[in-house]
C-alpha cells in the first residue's frame, strides 16, 4: 500500500487539542506469507500505476530490497490544551534487519556474531523539530513566534 496526502487532521476533538500532519506520505510493504518475498517497485523493476481520481495516477515505487516495512513521514503539527506544541517534519519506519552481535551468546543454535540474528527495528526521525511545553508560550508555526517563546521561557 501506498498513499500520499496533501494534509490529514484529528476533528472533532476540540480546539483546545488539535492534531494535524501536511506532506503525508504512508508506505507499506508486505508479504502475503511469512518468509515469501515483498513486490520490488523501485527501479522499474515493476511498474504499477494506480489511479487516484478522474486525472490522476500514484506510480508505485516501493524498494523490495528493503524487504517488508512500514513507513510513515510529513509534516506534524500538535497543540495539546496551550500547555504542549509539537511542529516539525517527522518520519516513523518498522523494518525487519539481520543484525550481528558483537559476541556469540552461549546456549544458541545459531553464532549471532557471524549468521546474525533478524530484529525488528523501529526508527524515528526528525527535522526542523520545534517542541514547547509550559504556560504563555508555545509557538504558532512561524520561526518568530518560536525564538519570542524560548526567550519567554527561558527567562523563567
Amino acid at each position: 500500500m501506498q498513499a500520499t496526502a496533501s494534509s490529514v487532521a484529528f476533528v472533532g476533538l476540540g480546539s483546545d487539542l488539535t492534531i494535524e500532519a501536511t506532506a503525508v506520505d504512508v508506505k507499506l510493504n508486505q508479504a502475503s506469507l511469512v518468509g515469501d518475498a515483498v513486490v520490488d517497485y523501485a527501479s522499474s523493476k515493476t511498474v504499477l500505476s494506480v489511479p487516484t481520481g478522474n486525472t490522476s495516477t500514484l506510480a508505485l515505487n516501493m524498494d523490495g530490497a528493503k524487504g517488508e516495512y512500514m513507513q510513515a513521514s510529513g509534516t506534524l503539527e500538535v497543540n495539546a490544551y496551550g500547555f504542549v506544541s509539537v511542529y516539525g517534519d517527522l518520519a516513523v519506519s518498522k523494518t525487519s534487519q539481520n543484525v550481528k552481535l558483537s559476541a556469540d551468546r552461549s546456549g544458541t543454535t545459531v553464532n549471532e556474531a557471524t549468521d546474525g540474528v533478524t530484529v525488528d527495528v523501529l526508527t524515528v526521525g526528525g527535522s526542523g523539530l520545534n517542541a514547547f511545553a509550559g504556560v504563555n508560550g508555545g509557538y504558532k508555526n512561524d520561526s518568530a513566534a518560536w525564538s519570542s517563546a524560548m526567550a519567554r521561557a527561558t527567562r523563567c
